[in-house]
């Protein structure tokens, strides 16, 4: 379960990442190097997804 949950993330974002302009993704890459950051991304992400 909680495999497929992160597969799913990573493919959400990676699909969000294509559509960004690339300066933006570079950004957003720095940013979510560290894992916490990555995870604090990914909810925010949601969030706006669900808003």
């Amino acid at each position: 379960m909680i495999r497929d949950h992160r597969k799913l993330h990573r493919k959400l974002i990676n699909n969000l990442l294509r559509s960004f302009r690339k300066p933006y993704r570079k950004w957003i890459r720095s940013r979510i190097r560290d894992h916490r950051k990555r995870m604090a991304a990914v909810s925010r992400v949601y969030a706006l997804i669900l808003s």
